[in-house]
């Protein structure tokens, strides 16, 4: 069973509660989270979601996509990867110019595939 949140409008506490979700309940496949119209930004609600992917044992697809993910944020879930086997397919975009740190220093295992772009917004 898949999750489509993408091309809503949400608040950062609404982010937090997906991600509460994620990790309450293994059986959820792919979550699609693009285009997101976000109210009250924060990255709180992107990082809760990131952490929730340590433990997650079923999602293999994460569609986050056109949305304001800092490198920070990014780099929290890339190192959340590194604990979750199970998840082989991550879409996101990065603001910043520069890729996050955790490509270099947290593993991931070699089946994943990542569909990632930098953004000049």
């Amino acid at each position: 069973m898949g999750l489509n949140f993408g091309d809503n409008k949400l608040t950062d506490t609404c982010v937090k509660k997906i991600a509460a979700l994620v990790k309450k309940y293994d059986c959820f496949s792919s979550l699609v989270m693009n285009k997101l119209h976000l109210i009250k930004l924060k990255d709180t609600g992107f990082i809760e979601l990131a952490n929730s992917l340590k433990i997650d044992k079923s999602l293999q697809e994460l569609d986050i996509r056109e949305n304001p993910i800092h490198e920070k944020t990014a780099a929290h879930f890339l190192k959340s990867l590194g604990e979750n086997y199970v998840l082989c397919k991550i879409k996101l975009d990065i603001k910043p110019k520069n890729l996050p740190l955790a490509f270099t220093s947290y593993p991931v295992h070699s089946m994943f595939e990542f569909e990632i772009n930098v953004t000049n917004d």
